[in-house]
């Protein structure tokens, strides 16, 4: 699990990170919001840890910023020193998605970060939501979401994409890919699906990286990890 921690007191964070790390997750600590966000866009994590020091007024402009940018989807613990009720319903109104009283030992930390991930696939689950590498999918809404920014896509663009995908990891040709979306009752013939394949690889964020061309043969989606 790839897990950010933003916090302005680096001793702290870097005894968080060291915790974390035992158990084998990977992770990166930040002191400024903007480094953060700058590497979301990079490489989305798949959790956000904040710290609020005494006195910190960080409060809603660091985690307004986390969910206005490249991280808005990726879930936030808060853990502060020293928080009144006030600012901790603050917290959570502004996306906090748990808002914990410090100190918290890395095995109680650990714990609540599993049952924060689990919580949201599950409700990730519920709704159809796609995840692949850094793109987020909402096939009801017919929305596409690259690090918390929506990418515009033509309906036959988003179609295909989600086709690729639901068979991520996979090779199709262009007859597979169109039979695809034929059996979920929309049509697509195999002669487009170059075309649209063409158009999503300018219009995603490494989209040539991500849709491979397997010479002779077709397509193959793979996000990075």
């Amino acid at each position: 699990m790839k897990i950010y921690i933003l916090e302005q007191e680096e001793g702290l964070a870097a005894m968080t990170a060291y915790g974390l790390e035992t158990e084998r997750e990977d992770v990166e600590t930040f002191r400024e919001p903007d480094r953060l966000e700058e590497k979301a866009e990079q490489e989305t994590p798949d959790l956000i840890i904040l710290y609020k020091g005494s006195g910190d007024a960080w409060a809603g402009e660091q985690l307004g910023s986390l969910k206005s940018g490249p991280a808005a989807s990726v879930p936030v613990i808060v853990i502060a020193k020293e928080a009144d009720e006030r600012e901790i319903v603050r917290g959570l109104d502004g996306g906090a998605d748990l808002f914990l009283h410090g100190p918290v030992s890395v095995v109680e930390l650990y714990a609540y970060i599993h049952a924060v991930v689990r919580r949201i696939e599950g409700a990730e689950a519920e709704s159809g939501e796609l995840r692949a590498g850094s793109l987020r999918i909402l096939p009801e809404h017919h929305q596409v979401f690259a690090g918390g920014r929506e990418i515009a896509l033509l309906p036959s663009e988003f179609m295909l994409l989600e086709v690729l995908i639901r068979n991520e990891g996979c090779v199709m040709d262009n007859r597979q890919i169109a039979g695809g979306l034929k059996r979920d009752g929309r049509r697509m013939s195999p002669g487009t699906v170059k075309i649209r394949i063409n158009a999503l690889r300018k219009k995603l964020p490494d989209g040539k990286k991500m849709i491979h061309t397997v010479r002779g043969v077709g397509y193959r989606f793979e996000a990075e990890k």
